[in-house]
């Protein structure tokens, strides 16, 4: 029992370690060698834990998708269903890339430009993944759209297709230029989104939403 728990600690020391790396580099930049050289362990002593570097990279993509999730999605659990609950979806999520200090930004925005063009287990993962967090957000827009906080002409997946790419752009600033605090400006943006589709109703809603200074 003991020797599975300190095996589990390794794997997410190895994992949260690779992640960081990815956000930077890129999920092509990790090799076998260089984790191990970093971790002060073997080579054999990490294959043992993934076995192939596509296998590491994977469970990368997995950890990675379990912090997303806790950090974006289920962090919002106390907010209204609709417009009050998406605005905050993407308020998490603009932290990630803007506020918490993970150098890179988001892992996901990273790794979708990555393999956008590619075939194989890591792109199809990812194309999932994408697929999922798409679906979040499009749903609590349609709900918002059927609450009458956002206008009945407001499209689902447009609008949060102008969410998603302001999110990455601000990450693409951020790094370009590297400029470290955009948590504000890019909140701005997504309200300013918001309220060109928001009803009165919406409007209200979004006036309550608290954003975080820089």
């Amino acid at each position: 029992m003991n020797r599975q728990s300190k095996g589990d600690r390794t794997r997410a020391d190895i994992l949260a370690l690779a992640m960081e790396a990815s956000t930077i580099h890129g999920l092509h930049s990790l090799t076998i060698g260089k984790l191990s050289s970093v971790l002060g362990m073997s080579r054999s002593g990490l294959l043992s834990h993934f076995g192939t570097k596509e296998e590491l990279q994977l469970a990368v993509v997995e950890y990675a998708r379990k912090g997303f999730v806790e950090d974006v999605f289920e962090s919002t659990d106390s907010k209204e269903h609709g417009l009050e609950r998406l605005a905050s979806l993407f308020q998490n999520w603009m932290k990630i890339v803007a506020v918490k200090g993970r150098e890179g930004g988001c892992f996901f925005i990273k790794a979708f430009h990555e393999t956008s063009s590619e075939d194989g287990r890591l792109h199809k993962r990812l194309s999932e993944i994408g697929s999922e967090f798409e679906s979040v957000f499009e749903r609590e827009a349609r709900l918002a759209v059927r609450l009458g906080e956002l206008r009945q002409d407001a499209k689902p997946e447009v609008l949060t297709f102008y969410l998603a790419a302001t999110v990455e752009g601000i990450q693409l600033r951020k790094n370009l230029f590297n400029e470290p605090t955009l948590n504000e400006f890019g909140m701005e943006r997504i309200l300013t989104i918001l309220r060109f589709y928001a009803t009165t109703t919406g409007k209200s809603v979004l006036a309550n939403l608290q954003v975080e200074k820089d």
